[in-house]
């Protein structure tokens, strides 16, 4: 068993049967019961704390054998418990559940004080062996003074839940009040009890998630162990693992907050767990230092003391002891007076070897790292830097990214408020009547035509392509360190001419494309021209059209406009401002870049302007800036600067 010093993950179970529950409940036990079996059983499977937790009653014999050989160095801590069936009492029927009491004794006069105690009650009540039950109320007068925990069963067919189904926040309130935990709660289950008990308790209690649920093996045959209940089904039993020592104050701390110091088996199996650590420094026989031996854990250790209580020089001395470390001589200390032992080593070494990826900080490198934000010092120490600068240009793509999308809702609110909101889109009734009258004109939608069959752009960005392999052709002619064969010689010159050729036919294209828009612009001055032959009534057709147009176009720009806003207003709403990146150092320590979450991004931007309805969307808001329904705060205008 565990002889620590320092606060470790150990095995736990602490409901367990002996033969006597079957004195109080029927076939309630297989197999023969004997202390050594029960001893032998959980050495071979390392449990630390356990509890043997009959039916309503207290094997005092089994407790006495194993508590008159006990060794508190080798074997599991005994805990005083029993398995209780509590009663109770409704309008309709009475009902009962299942839940262990185990307290804060591990003698066997305990053992036999809080036997006798629960016998007095049970002769008293005047009830037959295998009718044992219990209140609440009951069992606070019988322990008034008793340390003990209350752990109810929660899922099964004698949980709690259906003892208190008529009201289960009255279940609720007794165990939030309690020293308790829960047992047998199926993982999907819990997430469900969690909600249940926000309900009862005050905001600032909720969403906690510290309820401590664990898992016991509930054996009935020590023979089978760790079998669960009488082991009919070879169903192995996945132990639950605490945080602490063997003792009961483990247990209440492990209680009060489980999320750290209760781990399933898969929980504790995905701990990473160190392969070699410091376990001892002894200092002997130097005239500045006493002579002293420390114990280090292999989890956490913290060195706490005054100033100048030899915080640093202790530091100091562990990174000598180590070799892939280097520390500044500052303490005139014989080093041959002070050894060092790790996990892996037999005997305590002038110097040991642990892992490549140690850290050495002093106080010095912390203020430095975090006061003054050196922090690219620590990536660089740690072998780290190309990480750190990735991270880096990540959170600058990041930014960038922020700002464009900044920049594009500016531009596209200022599209709109130069249009202005008060802009009026007419067509007058005159204009009407000169498009509907019987007139002729001639019409020739050349911008259509020439938007179809202009090749312009696509000429000059194949030219400007062509432009550059021909100067790179040029180039990898003379990169000699290619050493390019004859015949690779011969494939470049090949692909040179290939080049040539098609610029060739690619100044063809541009003459073909230059003399068709040509064309195109001389038959529309063709038509302007004869259309200002016409009469009168035809060139008021003419010009209705050509305003018709306009007007549609300019209704057009402005739908386009609104359409981009929206777009951009969106896009910022929806913009995962919170960005984190993690570097890790070593297996245990981790660099954190973080851009810190706001809580809402468009709450941020309504913040500058007056009377904003929150209820609604950035877009909207928006547009009844534009429509001087609001203003900016501080600002006598709205312009987009």
């Amino acid at each position: 068993m565990s002889k620590n010093k320092f606060s470790d993950w150990l095995k736990i179970d602490l409901h367990i049967h002996t033969d006597w529950s079957k004195k109080t409940k029927e076939n309630d036990y297989k197999g023969n019961f004997s202390v050594d079996a029960l001893k032998t059983k959980l050495k071979e499977n390392k449990v630390a704390i356990f509890s043997l937790t009959d039916h309503n009653i207290i094997n005092i014999e089994a407790y006495e054998e194993y508590y008159k050989n006990y060794n508190a160095d080798d074997d599991p801590l005994l805990l005083v418990g029993v398995e209780l069936d509590l009663l109770v009492k409704t309008d309709d029927s009475d009902k009962t559940y299942h839940s262990l009491l185990i307290f804060n004794y591990s003698t066997n006069k305990k053992a036999t004080e809080v036997s006798k105690k629960m016998e007095d009650k049970y002769n008293e009540k005047e009830v037959e062996d295998k009718n044992r039950v219990l209140t609440i109320d009951e069992i606070v007068d019988l322990f008034p003074e008793d340390d003990f925990f209350f752990i109810p069963h929660a899922g099964n067919k004698k949980s709690i839940i259906s003892g208190y189904r008529g009201n289960i926040v009255d279940a609720q309130k007794m165990v939030l009040l309690m020293q308790s935990a829960f047992e047998k709660v199926k993982e999907k289950a819990r997430q469900k009890y969690n909600e249940g008990f926000n309900k009862v308790l005050v905001d600032a209690f909720k969403g906690r998630d510290d309820i401590p649920y664990i898992e016991f093996s509930d054996n009935h045959n020590i023979e089978k162990y760790p079998c669960t209940h009488k082991g009919d089904d070879s169903k192995i039993h996945k132990f639950y693992y605490i945080k602490g020592g063997k003792n009961f104050e483990t247990l209440r701390l492990a209680f009060i907050d489980p999320k750290s110091r209760i781990k399933s088996l898969e929980e504790y199996e995905k701990i990473n767990h160190s392969l070699n650590h410091v376990e001892k420094l002894k200092i002997s026989k130097d005239d500045f230092l006493e002579n002293n031996e420390l114990t280090f854990s292999p989890h956490l250790n913290v060195i706490i003391g005054g100033r100048s209580s030899g915080k640093s020089l202790l530091l100091n001395l562990l990174g000598k002891k180590i070799d892939k470390i280097s520390v500044d001589d500052k303490y005139k200390i014989e080093m041959e007076h002070v050894s060092i032992k790790t996990k892996r080593d037999a005997n305590f070494l002038a110097t040991t070897s642990l892992s490549d990826e140690l850290i050495y900080l002093n106080q010095g490198d912390i203020v430095r790292y975090f006061e003054k934000n050196k922090l690219d010092d620590l990536a660089k120490e740690s072998n780290k830097q190309e990480d750190y600068d990735s991270a880096l240009k990540t959170f600058k793509g990041h930014k960038s990214n922020f700002e464009e999308k900044i920049d594009f809702f500016i531009a596209s609110y200022k599209c709109l408020h130069e249009i202005g909101e008060d802009k009026k889109y007419i067509l007058h009734n005159s204009t009407i009547e000169y498009i509907l009258n019987k007139n002729y004109i001639l019409k020739f939608e050349s911008e259509n035509l020439i938007r179809e069959i202009d090749l312009s752009e696509a000429i000059e960005e194949s030219d400007k392509f062509l432009a550059d392999i021909t100067t790179n052709i040029e180039k990898l002619k003379t990169l000699n360190i290619l050493d390019f064969s004859d015949t690779e010689r011969q494939q470049i010159d090949a692909f040179e001419k290939l080049i040539i050729t098609k610029v060739d036919f690619l100044k063809e294209k541009k003459t073909a494309n230059r003399k068709k828009i040509s064309f195109i612009e001389s038959v529309k001055e063709l038509i302007d021209e004869k259309n200002q032959g016409l009469n009168t009534e035809a060139r008021q057709k003419d010009e209705a059209n050509r305003a018709l147009a306009q007007l549609g176009n300019s209704i057009s720009n402005r739908f386009v406009n609104s359409v981009q806003l929206k777009h951009r207003c969106f896009e910022l709403e929806s913009f995962e401002y919170a960005k984190k990146e993690k570097l890790i150092i070593n297996d245990d320590v981790f660099l954190v870049l973080e851009v810190e979450k706001i809580d809402n991004l468009k709450d941020t931007i309504l913040d500058g302007i007056n009377n904003s309805d929150r209820t609604k969307s950035l877009y909207i808001n928006i547009l009844s800036l534009l429509k001087n329904e609001y203003s900016i705060k501080n600002h006598s205008t709205k312009d987009s600067e």
